[in-house]
C-alpha cells in the first residue's frame, strides 16, 4: 500500500514540475521583450511587457500556490491513510489477541468440562453417569477433532465394563427359563443404554461440524460381550466388531448392523422389525429361529451361518454371499431375494412363499429336499447340481433359468410354467409333472420316468406328439406298483378338490 502511496506522490511532483515549464514558455519570452525594449529606451513598449509579466507571474504564483495546496492536502491524505491503516492493524492485532485469549480460555473451559464429564462417569449414581456420557458427547459434537477419538474410546470402555460387571446376572436370567420357555426381553441399564446411543450417533456429528469428515472413524470393538435378552431397538452398530458377542432373544427393532464384522456371534431367536444389515461380514454365527419382518439385507457375506428356522417376511436380500449357510425349515414369504448366491448351502424344508429369486445362484451339492415353492417368481437363476427330492413345486414360474444337473426326485410340480428355461442333465424320477413345460428342453427321456397327467401337463412341442404313449407306459407303471398308483391318485384328487396341495 505504502509503495502505491509513493508512486501516486511521483506522479504529482512530475505533473507539477511540467506544468510550470509549460508556462514559463509563455512567461520567458515577455521577460526577453522587456529587458530587450527596456535596453533601446522604449519605455511604452517596456511597461507594456511589464504589465505581462506581472500578469504572468500572478498567474505563475496562482498556480504554484494551487499546486502546494494540491501536495499538501495529498500529503495528509497520504498521512491519514498511513494512520488508518496502523490503526487497523493495531485493531487487527488486538482482535487476534483477543481471539487467542478467548480460544485459550475456550480449550480451558473444554478441558474443564471434559475432566468433569468424565468424573460424572466413574460415579456411582446411575443417573449421573447418564449426564456424564451426554457431556462427553456434547464435546465430540462441538469439537471432534480434538475429543472424538477420546471421548469413543472411553464410551467403548464403559460399555464394555458395565456388561462385564452383568455378565453373571444375564446367565443366571437366561438359564432361569426352560428350554421350553421364551425369556422375556427386558431394558438395558440406563446408563448403558446412553453410551450405545453416543456410538450410535458418532456419525451425526459430520452433520453438526463438517471437520468431522476428516477424522477416522476405528473400528469400535463389542466383542466377547453378552446382550441376550435385552431390548436394542434402533442402536446403531456401525463399523463395529461384535465377533463371539450374544444377542440371544434381543429385540432389535430398526436396529441398524452396518458395516460389522460378526465371527462366531450368537443372533438366536432375535424379534426384528425393519432391522438393516449391510456391508457386513457374518461368519459361522447362529441366526437361528430368528424373525426379519420388513428387514433390509445387503451386500454382506454370510459364511457358513445358521439361519435354521428362520422367518423372512416382506424382507429384502440383495447382493449378499450365504456360503456353506443353513436355512433348513426357514419360510421366506414375500420376499425379494436379488443377486445373491447359495453355495454348499442346505436348504431343506425351506418355503418360498409370493417370493421372487431374481439373478440368484444355487448350486454345488446346495439342497432344498422338501423345499416349497409357492406363487414364487424365479427369474435369471442358475441352479447347479441340486437336491429337490420331495419338493413342491406350485404356482410358481421359472424364467430365463439354468437347471443344470438338479434332481427332482418324487417332487410335486403343479400349476407352474417354466419359461425359456433350459433344463440339462436333470432327473425327475417318480416326480409328478402338472406343468407347462412347453417352452423348456425337457427330453422325452427324463420325462419317462416321470408322472405326467394329460390335462395339468404341457410337453415341448417336440414330443408333445409322445404324450399318449408316455400316459400309456405311465399306465402300465401304475398298474404294477399299487402304493405309488395311491399316491398319484391322491394328488390329482386333492388338485380336483382344493386346486392346490398343502406345503409337505
Amino acid at each position: 500500500m505504502n509503495e502505491k502511496i509513493n508512486e501516486h506522490g511521483y506522479a504529482i511532483y512530475v505533473i507539477a514540475f511540467l506544468f510550470i515549464i509549460f508556462h514559463l514558455q509563455f512567461f520567458l519570452p515577455y521577460v526577453f521583450n522587456e529587458m530587450h525594449f527596456y535596453s533601446k529606451g522604449d519605455v511604452s513598449l517596456s511597461f507594456k511587457y511589464s504589465i505581462e509579466i506581472v500578469k504572468l507571474l500572478g498567474q505563475l504564483i496562482t498556480l504554484f500556490v494551487a499546486l502546494a495546496g494540491i501536495v499538501i492536502a495529498y500529503r495528509r491524505t497520504i498521512a491519514f491513510e498511513k494512520s488508518v491503516a496502523i490503526s487497523q492493524d493495531n485493531l487487527l492485532l488486538a482482535q487476534n489477541s483477543l481471539t487467542a485469549t478467548q480460544e485459550k480460555d475456550r480449550l480451558a473451559r473444554s478441558d474443564e468440562r471434559f475432566s468433569k464429564a468424565v468424573d460424572m462417569v466413574a460415579s456411582s449414581s446411575e443417573a449421573i453417569r447418564v449426564g456424564g456420557l451426554y457431556s462427553l458427547e456434547k464435546l465430540t459434537q462441538e469439537d471432534p477433532e480434538t475429543y472424538y477419538t477420546t471421548v469413543i474410546d472411553i464410551v467403548t470402555l464403559f460399555i464394555r465394563n458395565r456388561m462385564s460387571e452383568m455378565q453373571d446376572s444375564i446367565t443366571d436370567y437366561v438359564n432361569s427359563f426352560s428350554e421350553d420357555e421364551i425369556p422375556k426381553q427386558r431394558r438395558l441399564p440406563v446408563d448403558v443404554h446412553a453410551a450405545l446411543n453416543v456410538i450410535s450417533r458418532r456419525d451425526w456429528i459430520e452433520k453438526i461440524n463438517p471437520s468431522f469428515e476428516n477424522i477416522h472413524q476405528d473400528t469400535i470393538d463389542l466383542s466377547h460381550l453378552d446382550f441376550s435378552c435385552f431390548i436394542l431397538d434402533s442402536i446403531i452398530f456401525n463399523n463395529t466388531n461384535i465377533s463371539n458377542s450374544h444377542f440371544k432373544f434381543c429385540s432389535m427393532n430398526n436396529t441398524v448392523l452396518n458395516n460389522i464384522s460378526a465371527n462366531n456371534s450368537v443372533f438366536s431367536n432375535i424379534n426384528s422389525y425393519k432391522i438393516v444389515i449391510t456391508n457386513s461380514e457374518i461368519i459361522d454365527t447362529q441366526m437361528n429361529s430368528s424373525k426379519f419382518i420388513f428387514a433390509t439385507i445387503q451386500n454382506s457375506d454370510f459364511y457358513t451361518t445358521d439361519f435354521t428356522s428362520c422367518n423372512f417376511d416382506e424382507t429384502e436380500i440383495k447382493k449378499c454371499e450365504f456360503g456353506g449357510s443353513y436355512f433348513n425349515f426357514s419360510s421366506f414369504l414375500d420376499t425379494e431375494i436379488e443377486n445373491c448366491s447359495f453355495h454348499h448351502s442346505e436348504l431343506n424344508g425351506v418355503k418360498f412363499i409370493s417370493t421372487k429369486l431374481i439373478n440368484t445362484t444355487i448350486d454345488i451339492s446346495s439342497n432344498l429336499k422338501k423345499a416349497t415353492f409357492d406363487n414364487a417368481s424365479i427369474i435369471n437363476n442358475t441352479w447347479q447340481y441340486l437336491k429337490l427330492d420331495n419338493a413342491l413345486i406350485q404356482d410358481s414360474t421359472f424364467t430365463n433359468g439354468t437347471l443344470i444337473f438338479c434332481n427332482f426326485h418324487s417332487s410335486i410340480v403343479t400349476r407352474s410354467k417354466f419359461d425359456n428355461t433350459s433344463i440339462k442333465s436333470s432327473g425327475f424320477e417318480n416326480a409328478k409333472l402338472f406343468s407347462d413345460f412347453s417352452n423348456t428342453d425337457l427330453g422325452v427321456d427324463k420325462v419317462k420316468t416321470a408322472w405326467i397327467d394329460n390335462n395339468r401337463t404341457q410337453l415341448p412341442k417336440d414330443i408333445e406328439h409322445e404324450k399318449q404313449s408316455l400316459l400309456n407306459l405311465q399306465i402300465e407303471r401304475l398298474d404294477r406298483n399299487p402304493e405309488e398308483k395311491a399316491v398319484f391318485t391322491s394328488i390329482l384328487k386333492q388338485l380336483d378338490e382344493y386346486d392346490e396341495l398343502p406345503p409337505f
